[in-house]
């Protein structure tokens, strides 16, 4: 197989759809979670549509100056939602697991072996989205991303693997 080539800008500020945020918004919602932080919340997209579903969501990125994996927080929070930056994605897999609380990361699914020994020692479920979202750069939704993505989640999702 071949694994596509993935450019990555320095600016890693690549929005997530609404589309992507509705499934995952449904489970927690299921699970009884109410407040979420979003820890590379960019300009809010993840936020606003997990706020369209009634859940109380605490925003922080590192461009305010709050480092995810750096930062101890001192507020009270149900679950961990974002989208990571792509160059610091096992980076967050590896803080949430070290943080214990339930999350959900957006990932692009080609990594799944590079992440798998942490799956295999934490425990992992997928929610799999089933077509290739457009993610928004600048406001403007890009043709859709070379790469599949699910959310990796960990005390959210009952089964092992769900595909929407």
């Amino acid at each position: 197989m071949r694994v596509p080539r993935i450019s990555v800008d320095s600016d890693q500020t690549w929005e997530t759809p609404m589309e992507a945020v509705t499934p995952v918004a449904k489970y927690l919602l299921q699970k009884g979670y109410k407040d979420v932080w979003e820890p590379a919340c960019g300009n809010g997209k993840i936020a606003k549509t997990l706020q369209s579903y009634g859940l109380n969501v605490i925003c922080t990125d590192i461009k305010n100056g709050i480092d995810f994996l750096k930062f101890d927080p001192i507020f009270d929070y149900d679950v961990i939602v974002t989208n990571p930056p792509f160059n610091r994605r096992i980076e967050f897999l590896k803080r949430c697991y070290s943080i214990g609380k339930p999350f959900c990361l957006l990932l692009p699914t080609i990594f799944t072996v590079e992440m798998g020994v942490l799956f295999r020692h934490y425990g992992i479920e997928m929610l799999v989205i089933t077509r290739r979202l457009r993610f928004i750069k600048n406001g403007k939704k890009s043709t859709s991303a070379p790469f599949s993505v699910a959310w990796f989640c960990r005390n959210v999702i009952d089964e092992k693997l769900v595909f929407y």
